[in-house]
């Protein structure tokens, strides 16, 4: 019999997907005899030793390691229950900052000495003006109703809008349901007692009619005055409004209203409704609004506003606290749904379960070491999202390690292994496969401590953490239990079944089903349209390329703040959409960047980065800086004259240099009127004089002033401050604040150039108009590219270190970076802007999407088939069943939180639906095809060792085959003829060339084999071998 009559195509043997009606109970069941531990027969000595006595201790005691691993996730339940603070979730935006930056160290020196520390004061102390509107709205009794004017803070908004876009408010249909609602909601269910300030008010005339007594005439009398005071209201001609025309205008209507000849169609009205008495808005929210809507068929209400700033903002977090808990169920759910695949997939009740456990111990783990790190105090909410990339990514490394110990006993069958023996080879195969996954998804986590942000950092750590930890109970948890489910099994069907029942008969042959796809389907289909599947994903790919860095490519974010809910929820919807098309909303939130120019101190953070709350620090002061230097008084005198003149600024007429008030005063004649018996008169305007009088002129002139200087507890000036209020609005909006940073930068840069060194070493800064947006952006937009290439880095260099091939590393990257390219693409045109969520899972998407092509590109590598069609069968063949139920499920984790209303937690379901769909796509075709139509063959592109080593080995197998067998050396007629070419020197020292005993033969044994033909069979001379 030939070789090439066992293999189907290209010399690689796929086997028969047999029905179960051709297979025995024995092998369909397993044996029927425990399992042996160990062979003192068995030689396993080609196997690392560290490898051989780790598999002794976990076959031979396979309890210890669950044992010890309980008792430590408990240990660590207990230490974080009783040592560790409980994280505290109710402001989940804390640690959206950036530390570390240019400006935000600026912003820590400013506020630092803003707030007095370090014993630095302003003379005379300004006290800061609080606004406390919110507050007070919060706290307010009055019960009588006020205009809308005299406190709007005090008021809570409600949005009405039209249920189809052809409808028109301003109609005498429509205005009616948007009375009824208001009624409905605002009288009957909330039970206010005010009239709310309304379109339906002002048209009514304050008369409080029934809603159906509203007419067509009512609605067209003030259409049209609203169209002949329109063009006044635009033109800024505000004080000839008659008051109502205003009020619409400015509060109820949308900005563009009648603004043009086209904007005739009112699109929504908001409604005010005085809050009279303490209220409860969360609970009100909960009660009323949470997933409930409101309408009458032609009207809806769209949005919620709750009265006063602050009480707005604590409300929100407060609701978005209570979500935390109810959308807890969606992980759980999760957890469910990957728990059903894998009993399917493993049908082990004991080692899903154990898998399950693995995930949560591993979380628990991970947490207690996360916060026993030095300096780690801070437990971001971003932190929780770590949870569900566990349940998602889990169960892929069992799979692997699973599938692989099945396979090695099945071939270890026929040999009569041990299970020492098949847990060595099992080891020697899964253990580097997992080990390189884990790595390269923990580098990817990793890799965000390159960014500035504090959550970003804090996630990367802990995720990486988790990641780490689940790979270690993976090797060590995971083999335990797979010993135990074995000997239990065979144990419990020795005394339970003669004959296994019927429905594991059809779940064992519906397992044959992966079998048929990967040993037969996928490789006929890589045979026979190679280029088509070539073709249409490199094309994709190409086209997601451009979709990513050319056009549209992923936008900067539009808005500052952080959406915590669906863009559905109406609270969402009226800071996303409404606030922006309200006048009044609009110029409440735009202000004026009022910007410091500061001496005397270098700007710098030695706060802890990883925690938000330590801003702390001492100030690093400017040993050069001298205020009464004379060249540096020259040049700062001329700096804050040429400051109130520049054409951005806006200084008050009155206002004069602090510098020159100085040499004026100082200058006065003591017998003036001015005279204000102190020694400060009538002295000249040298460095010891205006030192020792600053402090008395300071504290005794209280004019207004552009400049002030800061003082130690010895009344010695240690800094000095500019404060310039300008007409730079501050907007989200990217580019508008980057142009406005460089406008100021420009400024300082122009005059620094003729700058004494004393003067040299100032900056300028904002309080948090560049901080909270423009550098927060900045930070982002640079990181996440920066977390890619490292990612992208260690992905390469760990797979060139795995397989020591070049082509296939190569091969590997692209198709990992137009994975990688797909997914980015597709959350591009789902309306994705690069926020803080979407830079933490787009430096996830490297050490996500390589998994899968690690796994085909090793079984490729390591395939003993010498064309590179019989390798990528090969590959299918061996994890390809296992990297679809990982995608699978990854996915349905990702799937199973889709409903959540929190943003954060759909953001990151719908990308691990996208990376694992694209992920396994292009590793599974566009991978795979390459790699079958230009793979390299036999040793192409393969690192060896040293030509030393090789040389050196090679003399000695060829010295040991001559001297046993001379120059007989021959091949036995079944088999085709050896070539020494075709095995690295490696492979021949390993086993991979054994010599019988034969003296007339040579025969080859790859190293994971087992024999095809009944070993027992007389008949039988040549030994058979399959993969």
């Amino acid at each position: 019999m030939n070789n090439r009559d066992l293999y189907d195509d290209d010399d690689m043997l796929i086997p028969d997907l047999r029905s179960t009606e051709h297979i025995d109970d024995d092998e369909l069941l397993g044996r029927n005899e425990p399992p042996v531990v160990t062979s003192p027969s068995e030689d396993l000595s080609k196997y690392n030793p560290l490898i051989r006595r780790f598999s002794y201790l976990v076959v031979r005691f396979p309890y210890i390691f669950p044992i010890l691993i309980i008792f430590l996730a408990i240990a660590c339940g207990l230490l974080s229950f009783y040592h560790f603070p409980i994280p505290d979730f109710s402001d989940p935006t804390k640690g959206f900052q950036t530390r570390g930056t240019e400006i935000s160290k600026r912003v820590s020196t400013l506020d630092r000495i803003d707030k007095q520390q370090s014993g630095y004061t302003y003379t005379p102390n300004a006290e800061p003006s609080i606004d406390n509107s919110g507050k007070r709205s919060a706290r307010s009794t009055s019960k009588e109703c006020i205009g809308l004017r005299q406190n709007p803070n005090n008021f809570a908004t409600f949005i009405f809008e039209p249920t189809s876009s052809s409808f028109d408010l301003m109609d005498e249909d429509q205005m009616q349901s948007v009375c009824r609602l208001e009624r409905k909601i605002i009288h009957d269910l909330l039970g206010f007692t005010c009239d709310p300030v309304s379109l339906v008010h002002f048209t009514t005339h304050s008369k409080q009619p029934m809603c159906e007594d509203i007419f067509k005439s009512d609605v067209e009398a003030t259409r049209e005055l609203l169209l002949e005071w329109a063009p006044f209201y635009y033109d800024h001609q505000h004080a000839s409004l008659p008051g109502e025309v205003y009020d619409m205008m400015y509060f109820i209507l949308p900005d563009d209203y009648l603004k043009h000849d086209n904007n005739t169609k009112l699109k929504f009205v908001a409604s005010y409704i005085q809050q009279n008495r303490l209220l409860n808005w969360k609970d009100i929210y909960m009660k009323h609004f949470d997933k409930k809507t409101y309408t009458d068929g032609h009207v809806k209400l769209a949005a919620i506003g709750f009265p006063g700033e602050v009480l707005y903002i604590s409300t929100k977090l407060d609701i978005f606290s209570e979500y935390l808990l109810i959308d807890a169920v969606y992980f759980a759910l999760a957890a469910g749904l990957v728990f059903m695949v894998m009993l399917l997939y493993l049908r082990s009740l004991l080692l899903t379960i154990a898998t399950i456990l693995n995930v949560g111990m591993s979380f628990l783990i991970s947490y207690v070491v996360y916060l026993g790190l030095p300096g780690v105090k801070f437990f971001p909410f971003f932190n929780i999202l770590a949870a569900l990339i566990l349940i998602a990514l889990g169960a892929d490394d069992v799979f692997i390690f699973h599938d692989t110990w099945v396979q090695a006993k099945q071939e270890s069958n026929h040999m009569g292994h041990s299970l020492h023996g098949i847990m060595c080879k099992t080891f020697s195969h899964a253990a580097a496969s997992v080990f390189v996954t884990s790595f390269t998804t923990t580098a990817a986590f990793f890799a965000n401590t390159v960014s500035h942000i504090t959550d970003i950092q804090c996630f990367g750590i802990f995720a990486g953490i988790c990641i780490l930890t689940n790979f270690i109970l993976t090797i060590t948890w995971t083999p335990s239990i797979i010993v135990l489910s074995e000997i239990t099994w065979t144990n419990f069907q020795r005394k339970c079944f003669t004959r296994p029942p019927k429905c594991y008969k059809r779940l064992q042959s519906l397992s044959r089903i992966p079998d048929f796809i990967y040993g037969k389907a996928f490789p006929s289909l890589m045979e026979k349209c190679w280029y088509c599947v070539t073709a249409i994903l490199l094309v994709f790919g190409i086209l997601s390329c451009v979709a990513v860095f050319y056009k549209p490519r992923l936008q900067l974010p539009e808005t500052s703040g952080f959406q915590l809910f669906q863009s559905g929820n109406i609270m969402e919807r009226m800071d996303t959409f409404y606030n922006k098309h309200l006048q009044y909303r609009k110029d409440k939130a735009s202000r004026n960047i009022q910007v410091y120019f500061v001496w005397g101190f270098i700007p710098e953070d030695s706060g802890n980065h990883l925690n938000p709350d330590d801003t702390g620090g001492e100030l690093k002061m400017d040993a050069t800086f001298d205020l009464f230097d004379a060249q540096s008084f020259e040049w700062l005198l001329s700096f804050c004259n040429a400051l109130r003149t520049v054409e951005w600024a806006i200084a008050p007429p009155t206002s004069t240099c602090q510098l020159s008030k100085y040499a004026n005063f100082i200058q006065t004649n003591c017998s003036a009127p001015t005279e204000t018996r102190h020694s400060c008169c009538d002295q000249s305007t040298n460095h010891s004089q205006l030192a020792a009088c600053a402090p008395v002129i300071d504290s005794r002139y209280d004019g207004e002033t552009l400049g002030t200087a800061l003082y130690d507890a010895d009344n010695n000036i240690k800094g000095y401050v500019m404060k310039m209020k300008t007409t730079l609005e501050e907007v989200d909006n990217y580019q508008t604040m980057d142009a406005n940073y460089k406008t100021f930068e420009q400024f300082i840069t122009k005059h620094l150039r003729n700058a004494p060194p004393g003067a040299k070493n100032m900056f300028f800064s904002t309080w948090y108009q560049f901080h909270n947006f423009y550098d927060l952006v900045k930070s982002i937009s640079s990181s996440v590219y920066y977390s890619i290439i490292l990612s992208v880095s260690v992905a390469f260099i760990v797979m060139f270190l795995t397989t020591m091939n070049l082509i296939i590393t190569i091969y590997a990257i692209i198709s990992i970076g137009f994975a990688i390219a797909a997914t980015v693409a597709c959350l591009v045109f789902l309306g994705w802007h690069l926020n803080i969520v979407e830079s933490m899972t787009l430096s996830l998407a490297v050490g996500l999407s390589i998994d899968f092509t690690i796994h085909y590109g090793v079984a490729y590598r390591w395939s003993p088939a010498s064309t590179s069609q019989g390798r990528t069968r090969e590959s299918y063949k061996r994890v390809g069943p296992a990297v679809a139920v990982g995608a699978l499920t990854t996915f349905l984790a990702g799937a199973a939180v889709l409903p959540s209303s929190i943003r954060s937690y759909t953001q990151i379901g719908t990308f691990l639906m996208l990376v694992m769909t694209f992920s396994w796509i292009y590793s599974t075709f566009f991978f795979q095809s390459v790699c079958h139509i230009i793979g390299p063959k036999r040793n192409f592109c393969q690192v060896l060792k040293s030509c030393l080593k090789r040389s050196s080995r090679t003399s000695n197998v060829l010295s040991l085959m001559q001297e046993n067998h001379g120059d007989q050396t021959s091949v036995s007629s079944d088999e085709e003829p050896l070539l020494y070419s075709d095995y690295t020197v490696d492979e021949m020292v390993r086993g991979h060339l054994v010599i019988d005993d034969a003296p007339s033969r040579v025969t080859t044994r790859p190293r994971n084999v087992s024999t095809l033909r009944d070993p027992a069979s007389p008949d039988d001379e040549s030994q058979f071998y399959h993969l």
